[in-house]
């Protein structure tokens, strides 16, 4: 009917994750364009944080294997979208402003480095562990659901357990940023951005099951938040692969001190729009914390339709 059982409905979400990953496969490994290995990124991430937050829909052996591999999975795909979102990132800021020109070796370095990593994330893929993965995993989303009553919420309607589900996530979130401040180390503004994206997924993936209303407001207030923590993450790990370069170019000795300069600018830029994002990040998580986005929160779980007599 209209109301799917967990195990029915979670296992349709993981099969349009899994032909979205197989579609951006063969331009992940041609390295086409950065946004096919974005987007096989963001779907096995939704499969693994998915098996995570609804408890005992699958048995707790399958789920344990596949989050683990699924987590292997996703770390191996993660220098090469670093290094694609910052050599992307370096090209537009040389093209926009000519006198940080002298940051083309570093941006070679940086190209480099990408080439390697790409290389291997390949080899990842080609891998009898990956095959076996992706096979298993097809092979376990094509089962029809256990008719034995099987794992405690594999028959309960996915809705409900969805909009439980994001109040807990809610409430984590709530209580693990109030203790934040813009002056949070970077790993603590990131632990919070990885529960709003648990978050995230959740309501993206059961949406239509819930409260309309609610769930589009809750969803605005969640992408405000999750955005201003995403341009603060990514300020960190910029900053952190432009030291890299800057210690690979040193270590080959053919280092310019116009480069240097050029590299002080940049850096200097990317601290800036860290420091945006940080100071974003009181007001959204502000509204976000509200009574008014908690109310909604509350109001996700769809009301039972009344019987046509």
């Amino acid at each position: 009917g209209s109301a799917p059982r967990a195990d029915e409905g979670l296992r349709r979400l993981h099969r349009a994750h899994l032909a979205v990953l197989r579609w951006n496969e063969p331009g992940v490994r041609a390295d086409l364009d950065s946004e096919f290995l974005h987007d096989l990124r963001v779907a096995v991430r939704r499969t693994r944080s998915l098996l995570g937050q609804f408890k005992q829909v699958f048995p707790e052996a399958e789920v344990t294997h596949f989050r683990a591999e699924l987590g292997w999975l996703g770390r191996l795909t993660g220098p090469t979208r670093d290094l694609d979102v910052f050599c992307e990132d370096v090209r537009d800021t040389l093209e926009a402003d000519p006198s940080l020109a002298a940051l083309a070796p570093m941006l070679a370095v940086l190209q480099a480095r990408q080439r390697r990593e790409h290389a291997a994330l390949v080899e990842g893929l080609d891998s009898p562990r990956a095959r076996e993965l992706l096979a298993g995993w097809e092979a376990f989303l094509a089962r029809t659901p256990e008719s034995a009553p099987g794992p405690a919420h594999a028959r309960r309607p996915l809705a409900g357990l969805a909009a439980r589900r994001v109040e807990k996530l809610y409430r984590r979130i709530v209580d693990a940023g109030q203790a934040l401040g813009p002056e949070a180390p970077a790993d603590a503004l990131h632990g919070l951005r990885i529960e709003c994206k648990k978050m995230r997924y959740v309501l993206d993936g059961t949406r239509r099951l819930l409260a309309a209303q609610p769930a589009s407001e809750v969803l605005a207030a969640l992408k405000q938040l999750q955005s201003a923590l995403g341009q603060a993450n990514d300020a960190h790990v910029q900053d952190g692969l432009l030291q890299t370069a800057l210690g690979e170019l040193a270590a080959s000795g053919a280092i310019e001190p116009a480069t240097l300069l050029a590299a002080g600018r940049l850096a200097e830029r990317i601290a800036a729009r860290g420091g945006v994002a940080r100071a974003d990040f009181a007001p959204r998580f502000a509204a976000f914390a509200a009574e008014a986005t908690r109310a909604r929160v509350r109001r996700l779980a769809p009301r039972p339709r009344k019987r046509a007599r």
